[in-house]
């Protein structure tokens, strides 16, 4: 190949397998109109290097994504790069598809992720990384998630940014809490709950969201279970749970507000089936009704119900059969 076409090549092989022609035509620094002819006639037609795949919408243009014609002609012209050649290419890969994919970068974040990390740029990376952990979560690909989340957790040295990586820690230990037979939640809830006491200023409603979905979890992972004082997980969550109380009322903050209706529920259902006592079921029916009332007042439908929910349940164990119906 001529050193222009070859240069082509090796700046798709960095994007991938499958590339994008404007981005490649402005690491190369050429017209996109020059750079698709060189595709669309020498490499497509004539060499059958690549093949043309689709249009691609990026608010007002649209893209052309072009394919290797093999993935080893990709694999080939990558690994001839150098780390040094490598890292430089995929940072201007990564700031050319922002351009190109200017205000709708959410579409790509796990591309510009991989592009940043690959170029050693820490912060971007991490960035991006967070991003494509919630965008794989909101259709479902849990594992993708929290690959995304380590990844990002990985990149900080210790002692390094505590309060940006104890929100990634809460965001990993939601996402293991989606699996009901996955205790990592916990342990990863813990972590983030130590790194808030070593922080100086930290808001208190985070430790009072970790606690609570600590028990939460414990609920979703072991039901009615009947813990014995002296099992290590009926500490956890009575700490959780003596936390919790110390804690209330919380302050006037709308979103503090929000959280102790979920904390209230929580607090009724710790009260209503791990302890179970007579006493312990009047205190849950109190907590419940005042979660109820509470959530009422904010307007909130989701803590409202599931705050109905954990008042049907208390009075279902308490035989209140009529009231649980109602």
């Amino acid at each position: 190949l001529e050193a222009e076409l070859r240069q082509i090549l090796t700046i798709a092989s960095v994007e991938g397998e499958r590339f994008t022609a404007e981005v490649v035509a402005r690491v190369q620094g050429v017209s996109p109109r020059q750079l698709l002819g060189h595709l669309s006639q020498e490499l497509q037609k004539r060499h059958r290097l690549v093949r043309e795949r689709e249009q691609v919408k990026a608010g007002q243009q649209s893209l052309s994504r072009y394919q290797f014609s093999h993935i080893l002609f990709q694999r080939y012209l990558y690994d001839n790069l150098s780390a040094g050649e490598r890292r430089l290419l995929h940072g201007e890969i990564a700031q050319a598809l922002e351009i190109c994919y200017e205000g709708r970068t959410g579409e790509i974040t796990n591309r510009l992720a991989h592009h940043y990390l690959e170029a050693g740029e820490r912060e971007k990376g991490i960035e991006y990384s967070r991003q494509a952990a919630q965008g794989a979560k909101d259709v479902y690909a849990y594992d993708e998630a929290m690959q995304y989340l380590q990844t990002a957790l990985d990149l900080f040295e210790t002692g390094e940014q505590a309060e940006t990586r104890l929100d990634l820690l809460e965001e990993l230990a939601d996402v293991h809490s989606v699996f009901t037979t996955d205790a990592q939640a916990i342990s990863h809830y813990q972590t983030a709950l130590d790194m808030w006491f070593s922080l100086t200023s930290a808001d208190n409603i985070i430790a009072v969201r970790l606690h609570r979905k600590i028990l939460e979890f414990a609920f979703q992972l072991y039901g009615n279970v009947a813990f014995e004082v002296f099992d290590p997980l009926y500490q956890t969550l009575a700490t959780s749970r003596d936390f919790l109380e110390a804690n209330l009322p919380l302050d006037d903050r709308e979103q503090s507000q929000v959280e102790m209706v979920r904390v209230l529920s929580c607090l009724a259902n710790y009260s209503g089936t791990v302890v179970g006592s007579p006493s312990a079921l009047d205190k849950a029916e109190g907590h419940a009704r005042a979660a109820v009332d509470l959530a009422e007042q904010l307007d909130a439908p989701v803590e409202m119900s599931d705050a109905l929910g954990t008042l049907a349940g208390i009075y279902f164990v308490r035989g209140l059969l009529p009231d649980q119906l109602e």
